[in-house]
């Protein structure tokens, strides 16, 4: 079942208030799944290309996590020498993402994300709705695919992984991409060990 439309338009100017105010851009609730829910209107970025970054993130980082032994996933932030992506939970199936380039403000930027995403999870619980349709119409592009659960072939990990890191270069965000490398090898190692 899809918002209404007055909780729809209520969602938008949540996400727009939240561009209006701070520096970040690219304002949208997705699915984990990478499907844009909404989007701030006046989105200076290619707000589909974070939400397919970010699906792929996201199921990366919970099975990270899961193996990891740290629990559910509440937030992620990819910060690059130049700007740094956001993705906070707002509930089980959504995901608040945003990015900027104003370095300086990341902690401040988090906890308004954090309190945004409050606010639109009780929105969404009065609504009672799933959210299952974009509110305004996606741009067409090639996706990569999110990721699977780990017991995914090799083959497939590594072909996601790359669009991922693709994907974050599009971004601007290639040291990320260098830090994201060294902290997977460090996990893997764990891991094994374990």
């Amino acid at each position: 079942m899809a918002l209404d439309e007055k909780t729809a338009k209520k969602l938008v100017r949540m996400l727009q208030q939240i561009e209006d105010t701070t520096k970040l851009e690219g304002v949208a609730v997705v699915t984990r799944d990478g499907v844009r829910v909404a989007c701030a209107e006046s989105a200076n970025v290619d707000v589909d290309v974070i939400s397919t970054a970010s699906a792929a993130i996201i199921n990366t980082s919970e099975a990270t996590a899961m193996q990891l032994g740290h629990g559910n996933l509440s937030e992620i932030i990819i910060k690059g020498d130049s700007g740094y992506l956001l993705i906070t939970r707002v509930d089980d199936e959504h995901m608040m993402v945003a990015s900027s380039r104003d370095t300086i403000r990341l902690g401040l930027n988090l906890g308004v994300l954090k309190r945004y995403s409050r606010s639109i999870a009780e929105l969404f619980a009065q609504a009672k709705a799933k959210v299952t349709a974009p509110i305004t119409a996606p741009l067409v592009t090639t996706m990569p695919q999110p990721l699977q659960a780990p017991s995914m072939a090799k083959e497939e990990a590594v072909s996601d992984k790359d669009a991922i890191f693709e994907a974050l270069r599009a971004l601007g965000l290639e040291d990320a991409v260098t830090e994201i490398r060294s902290q997977s090898k460090k996990a893997v190692e764990k891991a094994e060990r374990i």
